[in-house]
């Protein structure tokens, strides 16, 4: 039984209504102030299992309190679509003002993942720590598994079906091109594109084009 697996979590039953009707969901909470350092593989689980059942742009402040409380940090102000995973078991902290679109996954090991103030993700990004040295047994091409941590800058744009692997820091304001996979270190306030990304040209807050 799910609920004999978190003894130590208060069990508070919350009813929604969405589009005029009354939809029951069964949330996991608990006060705490402690944030811990890493998430928690079991309870980010419940977090996007109960997700799936919320509006996709709707109920962000619950969104934002079941993800502190499988171990993230989260600012008050960021916007999480239903929609977005999180499976990781490294610290993930986002930034205030931040938004998660449609189907973003973050992914990985223990790596940590920080997402800056004012950062927009567009639907389908990947954020991936997770890696494998190359060589394992016999014709095995992946070897031991790793993981890196990500960081993606204040005020960076990543658009839609964008990669960003483990080991990369996204600059500050920089924009990422949409289906881009970055796997070098960004410079601050560039737009990049492509596969692997290269740097197509400087910006000073434009609206960027051809992305």
């Amino acid at each position: 039984m799910l609920l004999n697996s978190y003894p130590s979590v208060e069990w508070i039953l919350v009813p929604y209504a969405a589009a005029g009707t009354a939809m029951l969901c069964l949330t996991a909470l608990r006060v705490s102030r402690r944030c811990d350092s890493s998430m928690h593989a079991g309870r980010l689980y419940v977090y996007n299992q109960l997700t799936m059942l919320l509006p996709p742009t709707r109920f962000f402040a619950l969104k934002r309190l079941l993800l502190r409380w499988a171990g993230a940090t989260v600012a008050d102000n960021v916007r999480i679509v239903s929609s977005a995973r999180f499976w990781l078991t490294g610290a993930l902290e986002i930034g205030s003002g931040a938004w998660i679109g449609h189907e973003v996954l973050v992914a990985g090991g223990g790596a940590a993942v920080y997402i800056g103030k004012d950062v927009d993700i567009a639907p389908r990004v990947s954020l991936i720590t997770g890696t494998h040295s190359l060589g394992g047994l016999g014709e095995k091409a992946a070897g031991s598994g790793y993981s890196l941590p990500i960081v993606v800058g204040d005020g960076a744009w990543i658009g839609a079906g964008a990669t960003v692997l483990g080991g990369v820091t996204v600059g500050e304001s920089c924009v990422v091109a949409a289906g881009a996979l970055v796997r070098r270190d960004v410079p601050p306030k560039v737009i990049v594109g492509g596969v692997p990304a290269v740097e197509l040209r400087g910006h000073n807050h434009e609206a960027p084009r051809d992305l």
